[in-house]
């Protein structure tokens, strides 16, 4: 009989935001964020920003869909699928997804609590865009200005999107397992796309 971890799991939201902390704070300083959070951003800047976004999203998505049932079967609709906002945003900029990155930048996706940890992962960066969405629409260029679908998530229900998506996190039946955690999930979506987005300047110039 597979033991759940209710007790210990009443609070994972809590617990994930927590244990990430550190990673969250140097994924922000990434140097490709600081180009983006210019008083002015360059249209190439941002196409390249985007485009390696989707293409680590777009790969997420592909491994979560992947996952042995009882992983990305039993997640919400609302957490899978978040490279259709990119995609937009490339298509009204005329611009071309990066190359996969390197499977070693991911995180792996083989049970529950992996997938669990991705989505957290996935919400926490479509809840807390509302500073970029606002900095973007000032400082893109006119031409790019409707190419802000990504940030702008879910908009004005950002805030209700991320409580649902919390108590459905706080109430799901984890299995324990010692090799697998939503945590360890998390941290490596952070660590590496900050690594993949740092990566990627040095194609930029």
């Amino acid at each position: 009989m597979v033991r759940l971890a209710l007790e210990s799991n009443s609070g994972l939201s809590h617990q994930l935001l927590s244990e990430t902390a550190d990673v969250r704070e140097r994924f922000q300083r990434n140097p490709l964020f600081a180009r983006t959070f210019a008083d002015l951003v360059e249209a190439r800047v941002y196409r390249h920003l985007l485009g390696h976004l989707f293409s680590y999203f777009r790969l997420m998505e592909i491994m979560l869909s992947r996952c042995p049932k009882g992983g990305h079967h039993t997640l919400p609709e609302m957490v899978i699928n978040k490279s259709r906002w990119i995609e937009r945003d490339l298509i009204i900029l005329k611009s071309t997804p990066a190359p996969f990155p390197p499977l070693a930048l991911m995180a792996p996706i083989q049970n529950e609590a992996d997938a669990l940890g991705v989505s957290f992962f996935g919400e926490y960066l479509a809840w807390n865009s509302e500073v970029a969405e606002k900095h973007l629409q000032l400082a893109l260029p006119r031409a790019c200005r409707k190419a802000v679908h990504f940030v702008q998530a879910y908009g004005r229900s950002r805030e209700a999107q991320w409580q649902r998506f919390s108590h459905w996190l706080d109430h799901y039946p984890l299995p324990e397992d010692r090799d697998h955690s939503p945590v360890k999930a998390a941290r490596k979506c952070f660590s590496g796309l900050d690594q993949w987005l740092s990566e990627s300047i040095t194609h930029l110039g």
